[in-house]
């Protein structure tokens, strides 16, 4: 069974679709009244993500009558120990789930870990504003990663996202429903010579850091950068930042220089190392005038 899990969760369709696949697979299998696939509890509430058979909710009493049928819950973790879902299986008969049916279903929960930690990443909407100032607001109230003193509100980050969306990319990652970070291009300086240059910068949920959610973003907006036309993308960190440097590097960024004490904020003086890589074609020719973003969207 653990053959078949894995293909379907490589499969190139949605996370639904496969989802109700793994849990008809599960199903089929093992001969289970029902599987119910949950995605990662948010607030309280655990999002159904696929099932098969009859809900959990729905299933019959034992035929003996009295106590109902058997069932079992698994989490599903990944490798360092987080539990982004939940498998729950049930029999239609009493104490038929036991020892070898965990073993089972722990192997089958292993196998289906990529579908719980898959990042999308797509344009960002206006309506995005409300999750990326929450995602922002750590960065600047608590620490020099931003030079920002007041964290900016939804009003805010909503004409942030409006008027960068007009020349250059902001891109949300998702998992699921939740957005998990962003990432965005601006301009690197206002006069004209500079305009095929661009500064970026990503963000990403504090619980979610280290999973790769920074270079997929990344992978994206320096894609679409370069089939817009700009040749140069630069970025900004202030030091020190291990993980950022990390990120950067990893997406082909090469060091520049450091601005010596150049912010303060939180009480010291902070360094702000640059960082900058080629897009594209790197020639000695005029260049096409760089698209608009809003004109291929």
């Amino acid at each position: 069974m653990d053959a078949s899990i894995a293909t379907i969760v490589r499969q190139p369709r949605s996370r639904a679709a496969r989802a109700a696949d793994v849990a008809s697979a599960i199903g089929s299998a093992s001969g289970y009244h029902s599987v119910e696939l949950y995605d990662v509890v948010r607030g309280g509430v655990a999002l159904l993500l696929g099932s098969a058979g009859v809900p959990v909710r729905d299933r019959p009493s034992s035929p003996a009558g009295g106590d109902a049928a058997s069932e079992l819950v698994l989490p599903i973790v990944e490798a360092n120990g987080r539990v982004v879902g939940t498998l729950r299986v049930a029999s239609a008969e009493r104490d038929v789930l036991g020892e070898r049916d965990v073993a089972s279903l722990a192997a089958v929960a292993r196998e289906v870990v990529p579908l719980f930690c898959e990042t999308t990443v797509r344009t960002a909407h206006a309506s995005d504003s409300p999750a990326f100032a929450a995602i922002y607001a750590p960065f600047v109230s608590a620490s020099a990663v931003s030079f920002e003193d007041e964290p900016p509100g939804e009003r805010e980050m909503r004409r942030r996202v409006v008027a960068t969306l007009e020349r250059t990319p902001w891109l949300a990652a998702t998992n699921g429903s939740e957005i998990t970070g962003y990432a965005y291009a601006s301009r690197h300086r206002d006069r004209s010579a500079y305009r095929w240059a661009v500064d970026v910068s990503a963000y990403v949920q504090e619980r979610l850091r280290g999973r790769g959610v920074g270079r997929a973003l990344y992978g994206a907006l320096l894609a679409v950068l370069e089939r817009q036309g700009f040749r140069r993308a630069y970025a900004g960190i202030t030091l020190p930042n291990d993980a950022s440097v990390a990120l950067h590097r990893s997406a082909g960024f090469e060091p520049i220089g450091i601005y010596r004490r150049v912010g303060w904020k939180l009480g010291a003086w902070h360094d702000v190392a640059w960082f900058g890589r080629t897009l594209g074609i790197d020639d000695d020719e005029l260049p096409p005038e760089p698209l608009p973003f809003v004109s291929m969207a």
